[in-house]
């Protein structure tokens, strides 16, 4: 009776080792008594040698009895599942594909979509374990602080590593995993991430530090018409009115009424996805100019251009002092480096004159920005001593950010 039954539980051994090899896993054998109550557990050479492991495949194969009590050394606290009838003890870590971004692994995008081929594993996934630096195998970024591990060392998964379920991962019917980056990158150039995958029996794969992605920095700058009838400039008490409207290229004042001001203004608008701000100029290509004619840079009746580093306070020009008219420009912004941040703003607005092929700055940011505004005041007043004349000329603005 007894020998009848070890030929039955050879050849259960043997099934399941076929089954293994498609499913590879840790098997445990049945305890089954023979009639005089004596347990009988049978090892087959075939399927495991005297460590109670195969050569068949990667994991290890541990003997159990019915009583799950240990016949070949197993790990108490490992985690086991049933296969055909028997248990198995999953010892190897799930592999994980290299995270992309893109094709071209570089974009604009600070906060850029992840994409990688989930992982797959006979116990299944408990999830991912991510970090970003700007080296390979960097965390300054995500989770953010001083690594404190390298890599192929034992993980800090609460220092080192960011968690992210599988539903946290966005993992498409386990077959894409999209990531959207929490933390956003704050400078352009190279930036490294890695990826560890955990199965459920708590098996750490092989660390994936091969995906990269490489920021380009822009900054956009527009240039928006403003209508007539709007308040502008930064003046604490009593801002200008536009008087004409513009678009975004052009401000034409038309026919001027004599000893009136006219007043048209551009609004600039900034955004950067990363970098250290911007700065905007603005000069002249010649002054207001018909044939022979010009219309002068606002210079306050003192014959000198006022500065963009000292402007003041508007007055029409002085036909008595034989000053025909001149033309001036305000800036809103209230934060230029060089000189007095505020210099353009007073009660009202304050005036400077265009440099001809000389810029000079209207604005100015020292971080990122998104969607800054900063309008550009145009003043002009004509007299009687002004020849009469279609004036025209260019007026450049220039925006530059700064890395």
């Amino acid at each position: 009776m007894e020998k009848q039954i070890t030929k039955w539980l050879q050849g259960a051994l043997l099934g399941v080792a076929f089954g293994i090899a498609i499913y590879p896993g840790v098997l445990v054998a049945q305890e089954y008594k023979s009639p005089s109550g004596t347990p009988t557990v049978v090892m087959s050479d075939s399927v495991l040698d005297s460590g109670g492991s195969t050569s068949r495949s990667s994991a290890s194969f541990i003997l159990r009895d019915s009583l799950s009590q240990n016949v070949a050394g197993e790990a108490s606290s490992a985690t086991k599942k049933s296969l055909l009838g028997f248990q198995y003890w999953d010892q190897t870590g799930p592999t994980v594909s290299t995270p992309y971004v893109n094709a071209n692994n570089y974009g604009p995008d600070v906060s850029p979509l992840w994409n990688w081929e989930a992982s797959t594993d006979l116990s299944g996934i408990y999830g991912y374990y991510i970090r970003i630096g700007t080296t390979p195998g960097g965390c300054e970024i995500i989770p953010g602080g001083l690594c404190t591990n390298s890599l192929g060392s034992a993980i800090n998964y609460s220092a080192d590593w960011t968690y992210q379920t599988p539903a946290q991962a966005s993992c498409d019917n386990d077959a894409l995993c999209s990531w959207s980056q929490p933390q956003p990158f704050t400078a352009m150039g190279m930036h490294y991430i890695s990826i560890v995958a955990r199965d459920l029996a708590e098996n750490l794969g092989a660390v994936n530090e091969q995906g990269r992605y490489q920021l380009l920095a822009f900054t956009t700058c527009t240039s928006q018409g403003i209508d007539a009838g709007v308040s502008v400039g930064s003046a604490s008490t009593t801002k200008d009115t536009t008087t004409v409207a513009t678009n975004g290229y052009v401000a034409n004042f038309g026919p001027l009424v004599l000893s009136e001001a006219a007043v048209a203004a551009h609004r600039v608008v900034v955004s950067q996805n990363v970098g250290n701000g911007y700065t905007l100029t603005i000069d002249q290509d010649m002054p207001l100019t018909a044939g022979t004619k010009t219309i002068p840079s606002f210079h306050s009746n003192t014959g000198m251009t006022v500065d963009n580093i000292s402007p003041v306070d508007w007055v029409l020009p002085a036909a008595s002092s034989g000053f025909g008219g001149f033309l001036g420009y305000h800036t809103s912004s209230v934060t230029l480096v060089s000189g007095v941040a505020s210099r353009f703003s007073g009660t009202i607005n304050k005036y400077a004159g265009l440099a001809t092929g000389v810029p000079k700055e209207v604005g100015y940011s020292a971080t990122s920005v998104s969607n800054q505004e900063t309008d550009l005041v145009y003043k002009i007043a004509v007299n009687s001593q002004q020849p009469t004349g279609v004036y025209t000329n260019n007026v450049n603005v220039s925006c530059v950010g700064n890395y």
